[in-house]
């Protein structure tokens, strides 16, 4: 997506604040629980976003472990995504 919109115009979000990347790579990176609709918000009007890709989830062997939190996370976090969408009028 940098490679396409230009690396200044690609906002990357994590829980984790570790990435692992090239370190001459440079991102524009927020800290993000996709969880927190407010901090959610706060990036969105920070940034000016006007489409989103979510990539968030909680996968099988973990959310077999702990169901509530792949509850939280893939269920609120995917619906988060498009309450912003909506709010911000974002693809």
């Amino acid at each position: 997506m940098r490679e396409i919109y230009g690396q200044e115009n690609v906002v990357h979000t994590d829980i984790n604040e570790k990435m692992t990347l090239d370190k001459n790579t440079k991102i524009i990176f927020e800290k993000l629980d996709v969880t927190d609709q407010d901090e959610y918000r706060k990036i969105m009007e920070k940034h000016n976003i006007n489409y989103i890709v979510h990539l968030s989830g909680i996968l099988s062997a973990t959310g077999e472990k702990n169901p509530g939190l792949a509850m939280k996370v893939n269920g609120n976090g995917v619906l988060n995504a498009l309450d912003m969408a909506k709010e911000f009028r974002a693809k």
